[in-house]
């Protein structure tokens, strides 16, 4: 690809700047867009899902699939902006969008909660039926974060699933038991 050998340096500078900004050794630069993309991958290091190993490798592979995509695509849109620019741009925002993913993916350990969590309290029977009761009390952690996600968050069953990690049809039968589990506690 020639735009790939044509701007090597800045293909080689935005991997280095991810890869070692993960790795804890931030480069010092003073363009902009290396500042931009350190910032990003040091705030969302320090969100501390699971520190997972990037690989250099990774990041050069993700990154010269979508450098051939954005040449197509600055081909058939034409922006009035000079093509080095475009894809370093492009880039940016891809490489921010692709390391959270591989953050959240890559979690295994327990579910995330930010260090700086505000602490919502639900009180189900107020909200069924316009009494204070300590409905929620007598759930799990798990059960009441189920509540939390699907009426606080509004998430659906399928976005719960994929952040839990597991299969729509097993929360989908978990949310039902914790939604009868409160109904039977209103309920008396």
């Amino acid at each position: 690809m020639v735009e790939l050998e044509k701007y090597i340096d800045d293909f080689n500078l935005l991997v280095s700047v991810v890869y070692d900004t993960h790795q804890g050794n931030p480069p010092q630069s003073t363009r902009g867009d290396v500042k931009y993309l350190v910032k990003l991958v040091q705030e969302n290091s320090q969100l501390d899902y699971n520190q997972f190993a990037l690989e250099k490798e990774e990041v050069e592979a993700n990154l010269r699939c979508w450098w051939v995509g954005y040449v197509k695509a600055y081909a058939r849109q034409k922006p009035g902006i000079h093509i080095r620019q475009y894809i370093i741009r492009r880039s940016l925002f891809d490489l921010r969008d692709w390391y959270l993913h591989e953050m959240r993916i890559r979690s295994s350990g327990p579910i995330y909660v930010p260090k700086k969590a505000q602490v919502y309290e639900i009180d189900l029977g107020y909200l069924l039926t316009g009494e204070s009761t300590s409905a929620l009390s007598a759930l799990t952690a798990y059960e009441r974060f189920l509540i939390f996600l699907k009426f606080n968050r509004g998430m659906n069953t399928l976005r719960i699933a994929k952040l839990l990690q597991r299969k729509r049809g097993t929360v989908a039968v978990q949310m039902k038991e914790t939604l009868n589990k409160v109904r039977r506690i209103i309920d008396g």
